[in-house]
């Protein structure tokens, strides 16, 4: 009788889990969810370094269209620099600007108060090593393999909105009274050109673009 009940235990016991239901995962199926987990980490690790070189390069854009927002506003505020001497103080006009040097273009761009009124960086030298007198500061791009950089300078002329001349460099500059930009460049155009906008190409490592566009009448847009 007692070896009845303890079969019967037993059988219950068996039927409540099962030896099919109770052994552990086979190698074929270990592999399959491995392969899954290995795909979908894939998938989410490359939308994330996306998103991150978007967020990177939204970050420079709006750096270089702050800078050229406080050219402006330094110049239409009159603001006079503390560390720097007009060549004319009597008659100078505040003036400040921002200069993407061919040579440095991936790497830096200037931030300049305009003190002989050229309308443009003194000389057209870089701020490195501080030997330009009209440099304020250098606004560096940080370095590394996902950042994004400054590929590119357009000038889109007025009438001729569809055909942009590639720039090697370029000086936007702010002189008070006005909130108008002006434009030079030392090898593709000069003051007395009809510029309607000036274009900042921007790119990154994973194929992501953007542009910042500075219209001659003063407005900023970033795209």
């Amino acid at each position: 009788m007692k070896n009845l009940f303890t079969k019967i235990k037993d059988f219950k016991r068996n039927k409540r889990t099962p030896f099919k239901y109770s052994r552990g995962m086979t190698y074929v199926e270990l592999i399959v969810v491995l392969s899954i987990f290995s795909i979908i980490s894939s998938v989410s690790l490359f939308n994330y370094r996306k998103f991150e070189e978007k967020v990177d390069m939204k970050s420079l854009a709006n750096d270089i269209a702050l800078k050229i927002v406080e050219a402006q506003k330094n110049s239409t505020s009159g603001v006079r620099p503390s560390s720097k001497t007009p060549a004319d103080p009597t008659t100078w006009k505040p003036s400040y600007g921002v200069y993407f040097n061919p040579a440095l273009l991936a790497q830096a761009f200037d931030f300049f108060v305009d003190l002989d009124q050229g309308k443009s960086q003194g000389g057209s030298i870089a701020c490195t090593g501080s030997s330009n007198r009209e440099c304020l500061q250098i606004i560096r791009i940080p370095a590394g393999s996902k950042s994004a950089r400054i590929t590119g300078l357009n000038a889109y002329y007025v009438n001729v909105n569809a055909t942009p001349t590639a720039l090697q460099d370029v000086h936007i500059t702010y002189t008070r009274p006005d909130s108008v930009a002006t434009f030079f460049s030392n090898t593709s155009f000069t003051l007395g050109e009809q510029v309607a906008y000036v274009e900042i190409l921007l790119s990154s490592p994973q194929g992501a673009a953007g542009r910042i566009k500075v219209y001659s009448s003063g407005r900023i847009q970033i795209n």
